[in-house]
């Protein structure tokens, strides 16, 4: 720890609070007692923020730990997400070759370590990798691709997410080419899927638990041999993904989720992670908002976690744009959100920029690129959802727009859940507040990653560093006031508007009437009845008053600019005391948290 604070202290301008040192501390306490056999047989959750300094942390520790002869028998495996993030730890680490190796789909990469994986005391490997081979093992205890001298190594470490096995999800409408795909060769097995998929599947109620046939045995095709005949006739990854997860699930009880216009999917999921892969040392950021980790605490009860240290993001600015941000979103209103991000970055063109987009729709980046003025192109930079994790390229940049955001289906969020805590689908329902509680998590994850690639990662003292975050996102599905202020705390929200829309029709009769209601100190509630029947919602029929709730619901709570309007008169939707919202009331202190 003092090789730490040298460091950081002298060759960074990264300054850590003592409480945030004493959350490093306990995360080298861990690995010492991993390092001498006394560490409590769980996995060990560090959530300290990015940029506080966990890697360096263990860095320093392996260092040292290295040239103790005391220590010559301890293995060390590190899991990590990317090859970047690997060859990131080799510049970090002084060990010779002949001491580590490298172990993926890379040959070059690999060729930077021993090619004898058993002798070389500390290895580098992907977390793809180790769920692709440990679960072809029963024990940790006997994946000998990982040992080192002949035995388990010792000390584990996982950098980022961590789950015990992989979510699976087969939707029927993704695998409905696999009945052309089979029938010349195997027609009976094409006629049985054809029942499954368009008659079972589409007849089962939403979340009901059926029974899968085995079909893949039935009929003596292995996934191997079905990837094979998939291959053959130029199938996509994707679709031989989707195979490859439905294949899985056959002879098995799934839950059935109807995803809206999504359509149904079956769902269930694969343990990867043998339990005895604990003692581990889990490092993710993510960990203290991600319900995943709360249903292992509480369903696995193998959850230990580690010190927390607080960050101060007053120095932090959220721009929010309330409008959709998910794929579907962008498809349709694209050049609408062109517009806004280059109107965005045109007023100030003098600052570096990092952009985070959706990988799927075509030329983004070069259509946004095209409306930049006076700007230096080479002080735009532009990420995709999916690759923005984990990585300190742009730790500099203090302009950030999260464009959009990455949203699961229900059926992956259940199935994420299930996982988590260890339920299968014959072991119950899923409760839906679960399944919401998961959801939640994801988004913060999402945001929290996306958002700390930028300058707020970094601290002085206890204070992240001067930073802008323009985010993208509707308030209906989660992206709102609240989840901000519970990621990044003290930071400020203010409305992003790059584009204006003024106000028409039934959309500005509502906002006028909550304006000249409110106007009014002693009215601090008006319910939606009162809004429709002013904007014209409501009719007398058979005497009787019957309000357009679906209209209201649709066209003006969920409108984007009427959403903008609420929050810049300082009002908000309220329960008034039940669980679905019911009127208007007064907001407080919407602009700082």
């Amino acid at each position: 720890m003092d090789m730490v604070r040298e460091f950081f202290t002298k060759e960074t301008s990264h300054r850590p609070s003592e409480e945030m040192y004493e959350a490093l501390l306990d995360i080298a306490l861990t690995l010492e007692d991993m390092a001498n056999g006394k560490v409590e047989n769980k996995i060990h959750l560090s959530s300290l923020a990015p940029g506080i300094g966990k890697t360096q942390t263990i860095s320093f520790f392996l260092n040292l730990l290295l040239k103790d002869k005391r220590y010559d028998d301890i293995g060390i495996l590190i899991g990590l997400s990317s090859y970047d993030e690997i060859e990131s730890y080799l510049a970090r680490m002084e060990v010779g070759h002949s001491n580590r190796s490298i172990l993926t789909s890379d040959h070059k990469l690999n060729r930077l370590g021993n090619s004898n994986h058993n002798d070389a005391q500390i290895l580098f490997t992907t977390q793809q990798r180790m769920d692709l081979k440990l679960k072809q093992y029963e024990n940790f205890s006997k994946a000998d691709e990982f040992f080192y001298k002949s035995k388990p190594r010792q000390i584990r470490i996982w950098d980022e997410s961590f789950l015990p096995g992989k979510p699976i999800v087969a939707r029927r409408d993704d695998l409905m080419f696999l009945i052309g795909a089979l029938r010349k060769i195997h027609q009976d097995l094409a006629v049985e899927l054809d029942e499954l998929l368009n008659v079972i599947l589409m007849a089962a109620q939403d979340e009901t638990l059926i029974n899968l046939p085995n079909l893949k045995e039935k009929y003596d095709l292995d996934l191997n041999n079905l990837t094979g005949l998939l291959k053959r006739q130029d199938k996509s990854k994707t679709e031989m993904d989707n195979a490859s997860n439905f294949w899985f699930l056959l002879g098995k009880a799934v839950s059935v989720h109807k995803d809206g216009l999504m359509g149904s999917a079956a769902l269930s999921y694969e343990e990867t992670m043998p339990d005895d892969i604990s003692p581990l040392l889990v490092l993710d950021a993510s960990g203290s908002c991600r319900a995943t980790y709360d249903e292992m605490a509480n369903h696995r009860k193998n959850i230990v976690r580690l010190k927390k240290a607080n960050k101060d993001h007053s120095d932090l600015e959220l721009h929010h744009w309330i409008t959709g941000g998910g794929k579907s979103s962008f498809h349709r209103r694209t050049d609408e959100y062109v517009e806004g991000i280059a109107n965005t970055i045109n007023k100030e063109p003098d600052k570096e920029w990092l952009i985070i987009i959706h990988k799927d729709i075509p030329d983004l980046e070069s259509m946004i690129r095209s409306l930049l003025l006076e700007v230096d192109q080479d002080k735009i930079h532009f990420i995709t959802w999916g690759k923005h994790k984990a990585t300190n390229k742009y730790a500099h940049v203090d302009r950030v727009i999260l464009a959009g955001t990455l949203y699961l289906s229900d059926s992956q969020y259940e199935s994420l859940g299930r996982l988590s805590a260890r339920r299968l689908p014959e072991h119950g329902s899923y409760p839906k507040e679960d399944i919401n509680r998961v959801a939640l998590g994801e988004l913060k994850h999402v945001i929290l990653q996306g958002a700390c690639r930028g300058t707020v990662r970094l601290c002085i003292g206890d204070k992240c560093r001067p930073c802008k975050i323009f985010i993208m996102g509707a308030k209906k599905s989660g992206v709102k006031q609240e989840l901000f202020k519970e990621l990044f705390p003290k930071s400020s929200y203010h409305l992003w508007r790059p584009i204006t829309r003024e106000l028409t029709g039934k959309v500005k009769l509502a906002i006028d009437y909550l304006k000249k209601r409110f106007e009014d100190p002693k009215v601090d509630y008006v319910s939606f009845k009162d809004v429709m029947l002013t904007i014209g919602l409501m009719t007398i029929l058979d005497g009787k008053e019957k309000y357009d709730r679906a209209n209201f619901n649709k066209n003006i709570r969920q409108h984007q600019e009427f959403n903008i309007a609420l929050i810049e008169a300082e009002l908000e939707e309220t329960h008034e005391g039940t669980k679905r919202m019911k009127g208007f009331t007064r907001s407080l202190d919407w602009g700082i948290f």
